[in-house]
């Protein structure tokens, strides 16, 4: 097994190739695969995230989100996934080994189909003051979570 911090210039360039032999596809199929384990730090993430989005690649935005779940899945660092109801009647076959293998913490307070907001935002407030660092994607003004964003504004990113 080989350990390596996958440059975002590889991660791109293997999602614009049309070749599946270029050398950058031939990484991402390894890394997929298990064969390569993806070193990564909360800055690097930040990176793929920023740099897939630029509109010159025009990649869509369910293969970014997909690749960088797959990151977080096939590399080495803790993820804490925190749903806002019960999302799953039975876990996803992916997520299964990261739970196995104390990889995975899925938080979800609520068997109920829909949460009140007061109820979202207590437990959004909880998840806050717990984490040492807060990424929030794609929160606006207008979103119900714009609020703690600004709120934990020492410990948090938006992106």
């Amino acid at each position: 097994m080989i350990y390596a911090v996958i440059d975002t210039n590889v991660l791109v360039s293997a999602y614009i190739t049309k070749k599946l032999t270029a050398a950058t596809s031939k990484v991402w199929a390894a890394v997929l695969q298990g064969k390569i384990i993806p070193v990564y730090s909360d800055e690097i993430i930040d990176e793929y995230t920023d740099v897939l989005h630029r509109k010159k690649f025009d990649i869509p935005e369910h293969l970014i989100k997909w690749a960088i779940d797959r990151i977080l899945m096939k590399g080495t660092c803790p993820i804490i996934l925190v749903l806002a109801r019960e999302m799953y009647k039975q876990i996803p076959s992916d997520f299964q080994s990261l739970l196995d293998d104390n990889r995975l913490l899925i938080i979800s307070i609520s068997k109920a189909v829909r949460q009140s907001k007061a109820t979202a935002l207590a437990r959004n407030r909880h998840i806050c003051e717990m984490a040492d660092n807060i990424l929030f994607v794609g929160v606006t003004e207008s979103s119900s979570l714009y609020p703690l964003a600004k709120e934990y504004n020492n410990k948090t990113q938006v992106v």
